[in-house]
């Protein structure tokens, strides 16, 4: 193990990869420590949906120029995160009509493909899209899914060819300071000696944090998806929907088959250890999927089930991430706290992460809303991230 380093991350899921991998381009000593193995996290679980539908103009900033790295990531990061460009859809009601324009004309400003459509546009679109309670609708072309675990792993394998060191099952047991900076990461294979540490340990992050005696909200909470096998007779093209008029998404894998989840508020809510949890979706959460899927795509009626299971979220008390230092010790970063929406905004943010390390800034993005101290101050908030 290499004994000193000019930066450790901590946690080899998308978000300590993609900062690893942009620290090691700009010359910057790295080390990339993983207790388990890469994405074996809430990462290799995700949805990995890319989209940049937010409230937050960062996060609109953020999940587009993710999205650039995702349409080129041969020639940023090399290899194929394997995107698929399917198309994104926000169904809504009449209360999320003005909401919803507000919001498309600002992503619009910030320079996002969407458009506004009605029910009928929409089923022209997707005529076999049930649109009798939909009111308003988005559609961002742009729009779709990632393999999460060969996306990580691309962004490790660059990092390690442009010279971090990787080190996979190595648990980190103590964070050391001096002189009021981090000076040295403990872990099961050795102590590197270092000034400055990243924290994207994501469900793990408020125990890293505590090894420093920083106290993170973080909360790991329970996500469920189930898996549903497309009926011969679904024939339009598949798109992903974002249904708030049901609490659900719904987002197609490979060629024949659906995901569906649940917004955070349902299903989700309770705290669990990201160490010791069901990797099984619950018996409940079938008949709750299959009712909502077929609602909106009665074809689905002929689907069938094909298995579930569960994922932690890094969850926070405002479902927003913690980015940037710590004022309690200097050298210490935090990249956590995603809530279930980091994996479309990993790219950038190993960008961002790397020139706030080494400018002390972020370039064309600022990311001080996310501050950790926020909590502390009282500052939450206000926006709802489906």
């Amino acid at each position: 193990m290499i004994r000193t380093a000019d930066v450790v991350v901590i946690g080899g899921g998308c978000m300590g990869a993609s900062t690893a991998c942009f620290l090691a381009r700009l010359g910057v000593t790295v080390a990339l420590v993983e207790k388990n193995y890469f994405a074996s996290g809430p990462t290799g679980q995700s949805s990995a949906v890319v989209r940049q539908h937010y409230s937050i103009q960062q996060l609109v900033a953020t999940s587009l120029r993710s999205l650039k790295v995702f349409q080129n990531f041969h020639e940023v990061v090399g290899g194929s995160p394997e995107f698929v460009k399917t198309g994104w859809l926000l169904l809504g009601d009449d209360g999320y009509a003005p909401t919803l324009r507000s919001l498309v004309e600002m992503q619009k400003k910030l320079g996002v493909n969407v458009e506004l459509l009605s029910p009928t546009e929409l089923n022209s679109l997707q005529p076999q899209t049930n649109v009798e309670d939909v009111v308003c609708v988005s559609y961002h072309p742009d729009t779709g899914y990632a393999n999460p675990v060969a996306t990580t792993k691309l962004f490790a394998e660059r990092a390690q060819r442009d010279g971090a060191y990787l080190y996979e099952n190595t648990m980190v047991t103590g964070i050391r300071a001096k002189g009021g900076r981090v000076h040295t990461v403990t872990t099961s294979k050795g102590e590197i000696d270092t000034p400055v540490i990243v924290n994207a340990a994501g469900p793990w992050g408020g125990k890293i944090g505590k090894m420093v005696g920083v106290d993170l909200p973080i909360g790991p909470t329970r996500h469920q998806i189930i898996v549903f096998q497309k009926p011969y007779d679904y024939w339009q093209p598949a798109m992903i929907y974002a249904d708030l008029l049901q609490d659900s998404y719904f987002r197609p894998e490979g060629t024949d088959k659906f995901l569906v989840g649940a917004s955070n508020e349902i299903f989700n809510h309770d705290k669990v250890n990201p160490d010791d949890y069901s990797g099984e979706a619950d018996p409940e959460t079938l008949p709750w999927s299959m009712e909502r899927i077929r609602h909106r795509f009665p074809v689905m009626q002929r689907s069938s089930y094909r298995g579930g299971y569960a994922a932690v979220y890094d969850s926070t008390p405002d479902e927003q991430p913690i980015i940037g230092q710590m004022t309690e010790i200097d050298g210490f970063y935090c990249l956590v706290g995603w809530s279930g929406h980091g994996f479309k905004h990993s790219p950038a943010m190993g960008q961002l992460m790397a020139e706030m390390i080494i400018t002390g800034t972020a370039s064309d993005v600022d990311l001080s809303i996310f501050s950790p101290s926020r909590f502390r101050e009282g500052f939450i908030l206000n926006a709802k991230e489906f």
